[in-house]
C-alpha cells in the first residue's frame, strides 16, 4: 500500500510541477547570470561605455523598458521560488491545492506575459540604431 501511495504521488502532475519548481533554481540562476553577463557586453559592443545613449535615444529608452521587463520577470520567478513553491508544497502535504496551484499558474503566466514583452521589445532593438542616428 505504501508503495502505491507513492507511486501515486510520483504520477501526481501537482507533485511533479512542484518537484521541477524547486528543481529549477541552479539552472535558473545560471541562465540570469548568462543574460545579465552577455547583456552588458552587448551593450558595451553596440553603443560604448557610454549611458547617454539610455536616455538621449529610442534605443536607449526601449532598452530600460526591457530591463525593467526583465526585472518583473526576476521578481516573479523570485516569488514562484521562496513563495509559491513552497506553499504548492505544503499544501500538496496538506490535501489542500486548488489555491496554490491558482497562484502559481496566475504568476507563471504573468512571467511568461513578461517574457512576450520582452522579446518584442528584443525584436524592436533589432532594427533600431543604438546612437539614434
Amino acid at each position: 500500500m505504501l508503495a502505491s501511495h507513492k507511486q501515486d504521488v510520483a504520477q501526481d502532475p501537482v507533485a511533479v510541477l512542484s518537484r521541477t519548481s524547486n528543481g529549477f533554481t541552479r539552472i535558473g540562476t545560471a541562465i540570469v547570470a548568462a543574460l545579465v553577463v552577455s547583456g552588458i557586453l552587448n551593450y558595451l559592443l553596440i553603443a560604448g561605455p557610454s549611458f547617454d545613449p539610455l536616455i538621449s535615444t529610442l534605443y536607449g529608452r526601449l532598452l530600460m523598458v526591457k530591463l525593467l521587463l526583465f526585472a518583473g520577470m526576476l521578481a516573479l520567478a523570485a516569488a514562484n521560488r521562496y513563495r509559491l513553491s513552497p506553499s504548492l508544497e505544503a499544501a500538496l502535504k496538506a490535501g489542500n491545492r486548488a489555491q496554490a496551484v491558482i497562484k502559481l499558474r496566475q504568476s507563471l503566466f504573468t512571467e511568461a506575459t513578461l517574457a512576450v514583452l520582452v522579446l518584442a521589445s528584443v525584436a524592436w532593438l533589432g532594427i533600431l540604431s543604438p546612437t539614434g542616428t
